[in-house]
Protein backbone atom coordinates (compact mmCIF):
# COMPACT_ATOMS: atom_id res chain seq x y z
CA UNK A 1 0.00 0.00 0.00
CA UNK A 2 1.56 3.11 -1.12
CA UNK A 3 1.90 6.51 1.09
CA UNK A 4 -0.94 7.89 -1.28
CA UNK A 5 -3.62 5.33 -0.39
CA UNK A 6 -2.86 5.21 2.88
CA UNK A 7 -3.38 9.33 2.98
CA UNK A 8 -6.56 8.51 1.27
CA UNK A 9 -7.92 5.98 3.70
CA UNK A 10 -7.32 7.99 6.60
CA UNK A 11 -9.08 10.73 5.12
CA UNK A 12 -12.14 8.43 4.43
CA UNK A 13 -11.93 7.25 7.78
CA UNK A 14 -11.35 10.71 9.34
CA UNK A 15 -14.77 11.79 7.21
CA UNK A 16 -16.63 8.43 7.84
CA UNK A 17 -16.34 9.48 12.14
CA UNK A 18 -17.28 12.86 10.51
CA UNK A 19 -20.64 11.54 9.25
CA UNK A 20 -21.10 9.68 12.02
CA UNK A 21 -20.71 12.34 14.52
CA UNK A 22 -22.80 14.36 12.02
CA UNK A 23 -25.02 11.41 12.10
CA UNK A 24 -25.83 11.22 16.46
CA UNK A 25 -26.12 15.00 16.03
CA UNK A 26 -29.11 14.80 13.67
CA UNK A 27 -30.43 11.77 15.57
CA UNK A 28 -30.56 13.95 18.52
CA UNK A 29 -31.84 16.79 16.97
CA UNK A 30 -35.10 14.54 15.87
CA UNK A 31 -35.30 13.42 19.39
CA UNK A 32 -35.44 16.87 20.49
CA UNK A 33 -37.56 17.82 17.67
CA UNK A 34 -40.02 15.01 18.56
CA UNK A 35 -39.63 15.82 22.69
CA UNK A 36 -40.70 19.30 21.34
CA UNK A 37 -43.93 18.36 19.51
CA UNK A 38 -45.05 16.42 22.54
CA UNK A 39 -44.30 19.72 24.59
CA UNK A 40 -46.85 21.55 21.96
CA UNK A 41 -48.92 19.44 22.26
CA UNK A 42 -49.77 19.13 25.74
CA UNK A 43 -49.24 22.97 25.77
CA UNK A 44 -52.43 23.45 23.27
CA UNK A 45 -54.32 20.90 25.15
CA UNK A 46 -53.74 23.04 28.39
CA UNK A 47 -54.83 25.94 27.01
CA UNK A 48 -58.30 24.52 25.48
CA UNK A 49 -58.88 22.86 29.26
CA UNK A 50 -58.25 26.73 30.39
CA UNK A 51 -60.07 28.18 27.46
CA UNK A 52 -63.31 25.72 28.80
CA UNK A 53 -62.47 26.77 32.35
CA UNK A 54 -62.26 30.58 31.50
CA UNK A 55 -65.80 30.26 29.52
CA UNK A 56 -67.43 27.80 32.29
CA UNK A 57 -66.41 30.96 34.97
CA UNK A 58 -67.61 33.73 33.09
CA UNK A 59 -70.71 31.72 32.32
CA UNK A 60 -71.14 31.43 36.05
CA UNK A 61 -70.19 35.10 36.61
CA UNK A 62 -72.85 36.16 33.95
CA UNK A 63 -76.04 33.98 35.12
CA UNK A 64 -75.13 33.03 38.94
CA UNK A 65 -73.17 35.90 40.59
CA UNK A 66 -75.14 38.38 38.69
CA UNK A 67 -78.43 37.39 39.30
CA UNK A 68 -77.50 36.50 43.18
CA UNK A 69 -76.12 40.49 43.21
CA UNK A 70 -79.23 41.66 41.97
CA UNK A 71 -81.63 39.84 44.13
CA UNK A 72 -79.80 40.79 47.29
CA UNK A 73 -79.78 44.55 46.13
CA UNK A 74 -83.31 44.41 45.74
CA UNK A 75 -83.72 42.73 49.25
CA UNK A 76 -81.64 45.76 50.41
CA UNK A 77 -83.97 48.15 48.58
CA UNK A 78 -87.24 46.35 50.56
CA UNK A 79 -84.79 47.34 53.62
CA UNK A 80 -84.08 50.45 53.17
CA UNK A 81 -87.91 50.75 52.49
CA UNK A 82 -89.13 49.55 54.98
CA UNK A 83 -86.24 51.18 57.26
CA UNK A 84 -87.99 54.64 55.43
CA UNK A 85 -91.34 53.64 56.48
CA UNK A 86 -90.52 52.95 60.43
CA UNK A 87 -88.30 55.64 60.89
CA UNK A 88 -91.40 57.96 59.33
CA UNK A 89 -93.64 55.97 61.77
CA UNK A 90 -91.12 56.93 64.70
CA UNK A 91 -91.19 60.67 63.12
CA UNK A 92 -94.22 61.18 63.15
CA UNK A 93 -94.79 59.32 67.02
CA UNK A 94 -92.34 61.53 68.43
CA UNK A 95 -94.54 65.02 66.95
CA UNK A 96 -97.49 63.19 68.44
CA UNK A 97 -95.74 63.42 71.85
CA UNK A 98 -94.92 66.73 71.47
CA UNK A 99 -98.60 67.70 70.53
CA UNK A 100 -99.71 65.76 73.51
CA UNK A 101 -97.47 67.74 75.61
CA UNK A 102 -98.88 71.03 74.48
CA UNK A 103 -101.80 69.84 75.07
CA UNK A 104 -101.42 69.04 78.61
CA UNK A 105 -100.04 72.03 79.03
CA UNK A 106 -103.18 74.29 77.56
CA UNK A 107 -104.66 71.94 79.59
CA UNK A 108 -103.04 72.48 83.01
CA UNK A 109 -103.03 76.13 82.23
CA UNK A 110 -106.74 76.24 81.52
CA UNK A 111 -107.62 74.07 84.43
CA UNK A 112 -105.64 77.10 86.91
CA UNK A 113 -107.55 79.50 85.16
CA UNK A 114 -111.44 78.28 86.31
CA UNK A 115 -110.28 76.75 89.29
Amino acid sequence: MTEETRMILDQLQSMDQKIGRISEEVSEIRTDVNDLKKDVIVLKDNDKKREQQLKLLQLTVENELNRNIQLIAEGHLDLDRKLTEALGVKAERELIKVRLNIMESELRLLKAQIG
